[in-house]
């Protein structure tokens, strides 16, 4: 999914979160779309973005009628190998 587009709500990177701890970050899709072929239940879903070297969550998923977590950042930090 690329993100060279001028439109601001296609480029923020959004993610998704499985109840078994899959994840999918991109931007320019839906979250539905970033979960398919993940598995588990979608626990959590938003926006993400890098400030100072750490991961920030934040919004939600309308689709998913979902929020994002505070310690989905903590979490992504994680898979990601970001310490």
């Amino acid at each position: 999914m690329g993100c060279q587009n001028n439109d601001y709500e296609r480029l923020r990177m959004k993610y998704v979160i499985t109840s078994h701890n899959n994840f999918a970050i991109g931007c320019g899709a839906y979250h539905q779309d970033l979960a398919k072929g993940l598995t588990g239940n979608v626990v959590s879903a938003g926006y993400m973005k890098f400030v100072d070297g750490k991961i920030k969550v934040y919004g939600n998923s309308v689709g998913y009628m979902i929020d994002s977590k505070p310690e989905d950042a903590k979490l992504l930090e994680e898979l990601l190998g970001i310490k």
